[in-house]
């Protein structure tokens, strides 16, 4: 339950307000109902109601629910670059001290690495895989900060990917979500990625995406 909840109100268009239908006869009328505007869809609102249809002997309600947003047109995912950054990918060290990565992250052997992905909306399976630092795949959000700077050279990983993403060679799953979930998120020591085969290994140092 939310505290503090405001009512919205959505509003409703008829084709027609009042028919005679003589017995026997149906007719049919159309309805528009336009939902709540100024709606956050990260709070994934729904939007209910009813239409009631009444003669001098009866009465009928039929009922309505649906998402007052469009769900083709939402982001899938929660992007922040200020504040918290989100997506996110830290690295931490034996003291639990996070270094969040705000475009390059210097790969450390002796740190785990974590990530957190917040989901705007409700999805049935999350995936997330470590791919090659030079990969051709085109992302649809990228990190913060996309300077190349001059240290910053490519330094392939002694693996060698074995699986595929879109197309695109993948290392491997470091998480793969399975039913409804909003987040996805990882914390590995050792940054183990999992084949299509089930096998685990350790990608280990290189440059990755």
């Amino acid at each position: 339950m939310e505290f503090g909840q405001l009512a919205l109100y959505g509003t409703a268009k008829f084709s027609a307000s009042s028919v005679s239908i003589p017995a026997g006869r149906s007719q049919t009328i159309s309805v528009a109902i336009t939902p709540p505007a100024n709606v956050e869809s990260i709070k994934l609102p729904v939007s209910s109601g009813f239409i009631q249809a009444v003669s001098e002997l009866e009465k009928y309600s039929i009922p309505y629910l649906g998402p007052p947003y469009s769900l083709y047109t939402t982001p899938s995912l929660l992007i922040r670059n200020t504040g918290v950054i989100l997506p996110q990918i830290y690295g931490y060290n034996s003291n639990f001290t996070a270094t969040v990565d705000t475009g390059f992250l210097a790969i450390d052997p002796t740190y785990g690495y974590g990530s957190v992905i917040a989901i705007n909306q409700w999805i049935y399976e999350a995936r997330l895989d470590v791919l090659p630092a030079n990969t051709n795949i085109t992302a649809t959000y990228y990190a913060p900060n996309t300077t190349i700077v001059a240290w910053n050279a490519y330094h392939p990983s002694l693996l060698i990917p074995t699986i595929s993403i879109f197309g695109y060679p993948s290392f491997g799953t470091l998480v793969r979500n399975m039913g409804y979930t909003r987040n996805l998120g990882a914390n590995a020591q050792n940054t183990l990625v999992t084949t299509d085969s089930g096998s685990q290994v350790a990608v280990g140092t290189g440059a990755y995406r």
